[in-house]
C-alpha cells in the first residue's frame, strides 16, 4: 500500500502543471485574438447650439414661420430638455442608401457651409439645426425652387445641443449622423423643398484637402465607404457621370 502523503503530494503536483498550462493556453489565445475595434463615435461636441434663455430673434412673420417649422420636431413622449444629457434617436434609413443617393434625392449641391444655428422645437423638448450654404454647383434640383450656383439655401437636420440655465449642454442626435461644420465644402444630398417645403440634408460627402469623406459614419462596407480618402476630382467625375445617365434615362422614360 502506497504512502497517502505521497499519493497527496503527487496530486498536488499535477494540479500545479495542469493549471499552469491552463493558464498558459488561454494566455496565448488572448494575444492571439484580435481586440475588437472601437466603433467610430460622432462628435457632438461640434453641433451647433442654442440657448434655451435666449429670446427668439426676428421679425414677427419670421418668428410666426419658425414657430410652424418648429412643430415638426415636437414630441409629446420627449422628456424636457432639462432633463437630458444625451439623447440619440434610431434611424436605419442611412443604412439602406446607396453611395450616391440621387433617387431619394429632390437636390443635390456643392457648397461651402456659411453658417450654422440651432433651435428649439415648438414645444421646446428637441432640437434642431440649420445650415447656409453657399452652393458653388448643383448637380439635381427636382424640387421646384429656385436652386442655383452662386447663391444660398438653408438646409435643416434634427439634432443639436442646447445650453441649459445650470450650465449643462443637452444634446439631442441621431445614431451615426453628423453635422456640417462652418468653412467646410460639402455635397449634399437633400430632400423637401416642394411646395415651399424646407430642405433636409440625407447625407453627403465632406471635401477636405481634395479628398472626400462620408458626412455620416457608415460601416466598412456600406456603400459610402468606398469614397473615404478617395480623390475629390474622381468622386466629383463620378458623380456628375451618374447624373448625366439618370438624367438621360428619365427623359427616355
Amino acid at each position: 500500500m502506497q504512502n497517502p502523503k505521497r499519493l497527496l503530494g503527487i496530486l498536488i503536483v499535477g494540479v500545479c502543471i495542469y493549471t499552469a498550462f491552463l493558464f498558459s493556453s488561454l494566455n496565448t489565445q488572448s494575444q492571439d485574438t484580435p481586440k475588437k475595434a472601437k466603433a467610430e463615435e460622432v462628435d457632438t461636441s461640434k453641433f451647433p447650439t442654442v440657448d434655451v434663455l435666449a429670446p427668439p430673434q426676428g421679425t414677427p412673420e419670421q418668428l410666426i414661420k419658425r414657430q410652424a417649422k418648429g412643430k415638426k420636431y415636437n414630441n409629446k413622449y420627449a422628456p424636457p430638455i432639462e432633463q437630458l444629457n444625451v439623447s440619440y434617436l434610431t434611424n436605419h434609413s442611412l443604412l439602406r442608401l446607396p453611395a450616391f443617393p440621387l433617387n431619394q434625392s429632390s437636390v443635390v449641391v456643392m457648397g461651402e457651409i456659411a453658417d450654422a444655428k440651432a433651435y428649439l422645437s415648438e414645444d421646446r423638448k428637441q432640437v434642431y439645426s440649420e445650415f447656409v450654404v453657399n452652393i458653388q454647383s448643383v448637380f439635381k434640383n427636382d424640387s421646384g425652387q429656385v436652386v442655383s450656383a452662386n447663391s444660398s439655401v438653408v438646409v435643416e437636420r434634427f439634432g443639436g445641443r442646447a445650453l441649459l440655465p445650470s450650465g449643462k449642454v443637452a444634446v439631442v442626435a441621431v445614431d451615426n449622423q453628423n453635422m456640417p461644420r462652418v468653412g467646410v465644402k460639402y455635397v449634399l444630398f437633400l430632400t423637401g423643398g416642394k411646395q415651399d417645403e424646407s430642405f433636409t440634408i440625407l447625407t453627403g460627402y465632406e471635401l477636405r484637402n481634395g479628398k472626400v469623406f462620408p458626412l455620416d459614419h457608415v460601416s466598412p462596407n456600406h456603400p459610402m465607404a468606398q469614397y473615404k480618402g478617395q480623390d475629390e476630382a474622381t468622386f466629383l467625375s463620378e458623380l456628375l457621370s451618374l447624373v448625366e445617365n439618370s438624367t438621360a434615362s428619365s427623359r427616355l422614360n
